[in-house]
């Protein structure tokens, strides 16, 4: 029998990516939900009944994988309510109600929860310590789900890129093209994620079953670490742009959410579990541009 799974987010970053990955599993039938099917910010709000779509209503799945998510981390500061009810309160109601139906909840969260002055790869065991609005509410929606569904998956991720939307690797190949120099932070130490990587580990995972016996949360982004500058440099090299690149401080670029000067994170435990091999984040970086240029 075919694995069933569910989707939220379809137009986002992650969701745009599951639906790239998912022509390659014949196996599993992997249905999306899109803003207007599920809206986050209506969930569960004060006086309102929620009203679920027919997918959830009608049709058993046997995983679901929440891929929408409030990322203005910089607006968060402002929009704390809003940021709080999509990505925990309204999480939380998910999570009861599909505990009902027996579904397996995948939630992705951030490197964010980290945050402290520990130089050394964060592991699982850390204590996290979120600083702005937006990492306490992926902290919270953890929570959420840890609390209120026993069969969970939660997976930590970073610096997340991809063909679609907005994120950093798009930026930097457009000013690649319009400006002769330009400033990137170099006091910001992380690992950055295709997207596209991490969607498919996920199907992999639910595909090869391991998924259905594991609960827990897991480190996952592409192998080795960079600065934001470092990354900047290699866009800039894998297309051939003669933009010139001056390393600054975080100082130089004033915002309102507080960044993590190092969150690089430990994947041993992931690795250990699923018995995946993890793409360098250069050779992702690579694949990445290339799919752009096509």
């Amino acid at each position: 029998m075919r694995k069933s799974v569910l989707v939220s987010g379809s137009n986002g970053q992650l969701g745009r990516a599951l639906q790239e990955a998912s022509r390659f599993f014949p196996d599993l039938k992997i249905d999306f939900l899109d803003r207007n099917q599920l809206d986050l910010s209506q969930i569960g709000t004060k006086g309102k009944k929620i009203a679920w779509p027919k997918e959830l209503l009608d049709t058993h799945y046997d995983y679901y994988i929440h891929a929408a998510a409030y990322t203005a981390v910089d607006q968060a500061e402002k929009d704390v309510k809003l940021c709080f009810q999509v990505n925990a309160l309204a999480v939380k109601h998910l999570a009861e109600y599909l505990s009902t139906k027996n579904t397996k909840f995948i939630y992705i969260s951030s490197d964010y929860v980290y945050h402290s002055l520990q130089n050394t790869p964060f592991t699982e065991k850390d204590l996290p310590q979120p600083k702005g609005v937006y990492a306490r509410s992926k902290l919270a929606g953890e929570e959420a789900v840890k609390q209120t569904i026993a069969d969970y998956l939660i997976f930590r991720t970073s610096w997340v890129y991809g063909e679609h939307g907005k994120n950093f690797v798009k930026t930097m190949d457009r000013l690649g093209k319009e400006r002769d120099e330009i400033n990137v932070v170099f006091d910001q130490i992380g690992s950055p994620t295709w997207v596209y990587d991490l969607a498919k580990m996920l199907l992999i995972i639910i595909d090869n079953g391991k998924a259905k016996e594991t609960i827990g949360i897991f480190n996952y982004s592409n192998e080795g670490i960079c600065s934001w500058y470092d990354f900047a440099l290699s866009v800039m090299q894998f297309r051939g742009y003669s933009t010139k690149i001056f390393p600054v401080r975080t100082t130089a670029f004033p915002l309102p959410a507080p960044r993590p000067a190092f969150s690089v994170m430990d994947k041993s435990h992931f690795k250990e579990t699923f018995g995946l091999d993890i793409p360098h984040w250069r050779e992702s970086l690579h694949k990445c541009l290339n799919s752009l240029r096509d």
